[in-house]
């Protein structure tokens, strides 16, 4: 049985179960008593809500005996619970943000033109959010509500018929445009950087127009130097100097230097940042490594210094965020294919075993096979590779472009080529359907599956069939090019590949 009040309630944990009855039972929340014993009779199919006999015409028999059943009223009883659910949860919400509870509270003391309490509260929540360590864009932005709240106050109940006082309002207007400047800046090199690393991460071309036309117009590094400056030595110039060392870092790309200077000084500062701000920072030095290993030979340091990055992630949890704590898929592969390119495979077996299980339930299984898959497919074990592929299950998959180019691979090594061509068929009709590839993924895989068919059909036609491919210089991305590379040598075909690091 699905619907989104049930949906809501498979993630309560038992303290939720217990304290939603009594919301439920509050005449201020709640005053149908269907809909207290609906919730009742559901609890007894908690947590999955998965057995046959839970269908809506039970149900009503259950709520209603003697009543014939009725669609309608039904479904106004679950919308009524979903509706009760939502206000839990936005309680138990605010009842976690601090800040924002106050902020509301405050907007209600105007309304109410209850200025002393104001007053009160925004003297409680100052000392509250200044003994906090974490700086980062909710502070900025919570600080800038703050300020302006200030000014609203005074501007309402100060005459300003003085200098002092003229001043002083002042002051609080400068407090609310330097927080909403701290936030503007942060958050803006924040998602330009987060949608240049989805552009790598998904191989995609974005529409980035919008924000690079202000970073061009827009010098972000002297206001941020300014920032700094002008606060001399407070709180905010730790977090500040960090994004400026960011910067820096990326726009001095060659010179190694500003690099290990940015990745000092986030290190030194690690215990006054918040998570986010922590898994954002961490996540650059990736993006910084993986271009420079990009662009240098395979023997240049930024391989291993990378490796000590996802190390170091791993061993403090620094993939956790404010509302997440399993590790993200992308992090998990990104580890994953480069312990394997590093030929570290002991690590990559304790890294499989230990980290598989910190990722999502609901893709745990599918990504520990693929994992298996690959490792299996590096060390050139391709009956192992593919059965693990085969325990995958398919639909629930979110690499399916990877399990097919490793099932064509696995296919070719094991000299299954009436396989792989009816695997090739397939896999031409999945990327012409599959309207979530970009331009260039799928030429990419295009490029990929025709030279696989090109080496089924030297190894299996009486005259060769790909002479054309001799000597030739591709410049091309390629998944698995050193695969292909690989196979077209033992065919004596030597060719090179601009290489797509997989």
């Amino acid at each position: 049985m699905e619907n989104n009040a049930i949906d809501i309630l498979k993630t309560f944990s038992k303290e939720d179960i217990k304290q939603f009855e009594v919301f439920l039972n509050s005449p201020f929340f709640n005053k149908s008593r269907k809909l207290t014993k609906l919730y009742k009779i559901l609890l007894k199919y908690y947590p999955h809500f998965n057995s046959k006999f839970l269908t809506e015409q039970k149900l009503s028999i259950m709520i209603s005996p003697g009543l014939n059943f009725n669609r309608y009223t039904m479904n106004r009883l679950f919308y009524d619970l979903y509706i009760c659910e939502e206000k839990y949860l936005l309680m138990k919400s605010l009842d976690r943000n601090s800040f924002q509870s106050h902020d509301l509270l405050r907007g209600e003391f105007f309304r109410r033109r209850l200025f002393q309490l104001i007053d009160k509260n925004i003297k409680y929540v100052k000392k509250n959010i200044e003994t906090k360590n974490s700086i980062d864009a909710d502070h900025y932005l919570n600080m800038f509500k703050l300020s302006t709240d200030i000014c609203n106050l005074f501007t309402i109940t100060t005459s300003k018929s003085n200098s002092s006082q003229i001043k002083k309002k002042t002051e609080g207007n400068s407090e609310r445009a330097k927080f909403i400047t701290y936030f503007f800046v942060t958050e803006m090199i924040r998602e330009y950087e987060n949608l240049l690393t989805l552009e790598k991460t998904y191989n995609t071309v974005m529409n980035l127009d919008f924000v690079k036309d202000i970073f061009t117009k827009f010098d972000f590094q002297e206001v941020l130097k300014m920032m700094i400056s002008s606060e001399d030595n407070s709180p905010y110039t730790v977090n500040l100097s960090i994004y400026l060392a960011l910067l820096l870092a990326f726009s001095n790309k060659d010179n190694e230097r500003y690099y290990f200077n940015y990745k000092k000084k986030l290190i030194l500062s690690l215990k006054d940042l918040s998570a986010d701000e922590k898994r954002f920072h961490i996540g650059r030095l990736i993006r910084y490594c993986m271009l420079k290993r990009e662009e240098l030979d395979k023997q240049n340091k930024f391989h291993h210094e990378l490796f000590n990055v996802y190390e170091f992630i791993l061993k403090n949890k620094y993939y956790r965020s404010s509302v997440m704590n399993y590790m993200p898929v992308e992090l998990y592969r990104s580890i994953l294919m480069h312990a394997l390119r590093l030929k570290k495979y002991k690590w990559t077996i304790k890294f499989i075993k230990k980290y598989s299980k910190y990722l999502n339930p609901d893709k745990m299984k599918n990504i520990y096979y693929y994992s298996n898959a690959q490792y299996y497919f590096h060390r050139k074990m391709y009956k192992d590779a593919r059965h693990n592929l085969q325990k995958i299950i398919f639909d629930e998959f979110m690499y399916k472009i990877d399990y097919k180019n490793l099932m064509l691979i696995t296919s070719f090594e094991l000299k299954e080529y009436e396989s792989v061509i009816n695997m090739i068929d397939s896999y031409k009709h999945f990327l012409k359907n599959d309207d979530t590839l970009s331009g260039k993924s799928r030429i990419s895989h295009r490029r990929f599956i025709n030279m696989t068919y090109a080496l089924v059909m030297h190894k299996t036609s009486v005259n060769k069939v790909i002479p054309h491919f001799l000597k030739k210089e591709y410049v091309c991305d390629l998944p698995y090019s050193d695969w292909i590379t690989e196979k077209f040598a033992e065919c004596g075909i030597d060719i090179t590949l601009q290489k797509n690091e997989t």
